[in-house]
């Protein structure tokens, strides 16, 4: 049996000429290994961001919880021992031990009912969370 190739699928028979091999050049092989180090540094950065906003959520959530706590233990308070005379307390200023939580509250008397105004900063965002409660007085 006698193999024919087409013209275009017959394999060089000429000495000197370049054969086809299997595999990727060397060109090829550097331009992946620059695609992947493009990725792993984008994904190195995109942890690193991910990580200071997991940060930020559990400032935030730790003055969440002071505030909720402020507010319920001041709640808890007979309005007469609140607010003396009718004025006002505050602000007073209370700051975590690390320092990533300042928070200020005030008091304020409004014919019987008592407004709580708590105002937290947090360690990198840049506005001020401000909470307000009112606290009905029962006589």
């Amino acid at each position: 049996m006698i193999r024919t190739y087409p013209s275009a699928a017959r394999p060089s028979t000429q000495p000197g000429a370049p054969r086809r091999r299997a595999g990727m050049t060397i060109i090829e092989v550097l331009v992946t290994l620059l695609l992947i180090s493009v990725a792993l540094m984008a994904l190195g950065r995109t942890s690193g961001a991910v990580a200071a906003l997991q940060r930020g959520g559990s400032y935030q959530m730790r003055a969440a919880m002071i505030v909720q706590s402020r507010l319920d233990s001041l709640a808890s308070i007979a309005c007469r021992q609140l607010v003396a005379n009718g004025g006002s307390v505050g602000p007073i200023t209370v700051t975590s031990a690390d320092g990533a939580i300042v928070e200020r509250w005030r008091l304020a008397d409004l014919d019987n009912v008592i407004l709580i105004t708590d105002s937290v900063t947090v360690r990198g965002r840049a506005n001020v969370l401000v909470y307000n409660s009112m606290v009905p007085c029962r006589n």
